[in-house]
Formats: C-alpha cells, structure tokens, sequence
C-alpha cells in the first residue's frame, strides 16, 4: 500500500470515529431532553402528597352510618352530650375525624395492657412494687 492509500485509510478512520462520537452525543442529548421533559410531566404527578381531605362534616344519617347506630341511639347520645356535634338552626352537623375519635377513646384496654399500667402505677405511686411487708 503506498502513503496515500494509507492516509485516506487513517483519515477514514478518523472520520468515522469522529462520527460515530457526534451520533453517540446527539443520541446522548436527545435521550437526556426526553427524560426531562418525561420527568417534567411525571414529577408533579408524583410528588402530590396524599391530601388528607379536610374533615368532612356529617348530616344525622351519615353519622349513624359512622357509628353504626341508629337514629334514635344518636339522638339520645346528642341530648346528653355524648357526642360531638354542631347544631345550626334545627339541624345536626357530626365531624367524621371527632366521630372518630369518639369510637377510639372507648378503646377497652387488654388484660396485658392494664397489668402493664397496674404495674406503672405503683411503681410511679409506692417506689416500686411491694414485696408484702
């Protein structure tokens, strides 16, 4: 092979190095605007935090649902202030987080729960528990 050829060879080399280089950055660029503009659109979807919904207030019948009871049980329960509700002009309102609460803070303790507390107590009440003298 004489210089030329050999030249034209390096040269073509150099050309397609050079080439295949350029593709690969404008493959690169492309696939980077993609994804951004993919996460651009799918960020916000993504980031929106579970929205508590705000405390959503309940007429009579909802609230019975909530509480499983009947009217005439709520009714009662209204009148001697049992539970927590709004009155405005002749009607009831129930919040469903206080209706909530109400069924939770009548939680019954289990055996091992008021042993705990037992022993809590008179640690805190006597020093600690008694031996019997």
């Amino acid at each position: 092979m004489d210089n030329s050829t050999l030249q034209q060879k390096e040269t073509n080399e150099t050309v397609n190095q050079a080439t295949n280089v350029f593709i690969n950055n404008i493959a690169q660029a492309i696939a980077n605007q993609v994804a951004n503009q993919l996460a651009n659109q799918v960020t916000p979807l993504l980031n929106t935090e579970k929205c508590e919904p705000q405390d959503k207030l309940l007429n009579i019948d909802e609230a019975c649902e909530v509480l499983h009871l009947e009217k005439p049980t709520v009714y009662s329960k209204v009148s001697r202030g049992e539970l927590p509700h709004t009155k405005k002009g002749k009607r009831l309102y129930f919040s469903r987080e206080a209706l909530l609460e109400y069924i939770h803070s009548g939680r019954v303790k289990t055996n091992d729960e008021l042993a705990e507390s037992a022993l809590d107590y008179l640690s805190i009440r006597k020093g600690g528990a008694s031996d019997g003298r």
